[in-house]
């Protein structure tokens, strides 16, 4: 259920996912995603640094992908998607 302000929603069942604000929420969505970082991270295409790789950045639930190509990004952005559609989950905008 959920509560705002004083008042509760009915009951519903969560069949996948992790709880907002959880503890283990943090570690278990880097550890999830980390699978995808290395994915285009392996393409090799996007942005860097001299030799770095900058294609894609994460910091906490957030996802930035950089390419000073559309080929590239859409090669990232495809990825993504993949990845997304395999683990039935969405990107927001």
């Amino acid at each position: 259920m959920v509560k705002l302000k004083n008042e509760y929603s009915h009951l519903f069942q969560i069949y996948d996912g992790v709880k907002q604000g959880g503890i283990l929420t943090l570690f278990l969505f880097n550890y999830f995603m980390n699978d995808l970082l290395n994915e285009c991270m392996q393409v090799n295409v996007g942005a860097k640094l001299g030799s770095l790789n900058v294609s894609i950045i994460a910091y906490c639930d957030d996802l930035k992908l950089i390419s000073p190509s559309i080929r590239d990004l859409n090669i990232l952005l495809k990825i993504c998607g993949d990845y997304g559609n395999f683990w039935k989950f969405e990107f927001n905008i």
